[in-house]
């Protein structure tokens, strides 16, 4: 019993953390990605709570990216277009693809 209610204080404590440190993020994001890794990962809180705290954080980041000096604007909107269509609802892996993709243009324009 006790081992029950120490997990659901962890558990209440994640949600709680995830839905504070995603006040800048659409309700359906945060939401969404919730019911993604509580699918994923329902024994685990701390493993959802650390993914969705990444996933929040890639969506910033994303949204706060809005051109890279070097690429042309149609080309950056394209890759990030592209990404975006390619995984909707995983924040971190359209940035990861995005920066390398970035870095690859801009290598070889050198």
């Amino acid at each position: 019993m006790i081992i029950r209610h120490a997990c659901l204080t962890v558990l209440l404590y994640a949600v709680a953390v995830s839905a504070a440190h995603a006040a800048d993020v659409p309700v359906e994001v945060t939401r969404r990605l919730q019911e993604i890794y509580a699918e994923k990962y329902p024994d685990n809180p701390l493993m959802r709570e650390s993914l969705i705290r990444g996933q929040i954080q890639a969506y910033r980041d994303l949204e706060k990216w809005k051109s890279e000096r070097g690429v042309p604007q149609d080309v950056f909107d394209k890759l990030r277009e592209t990404y975006k269509r390619k995984y909707p609802e995983n924040y971190t892996m359209q940035k990861a693809l995005l920066e390398s993709a970035v870095a690859t243009f801009l290598e070889g324009r050198d």
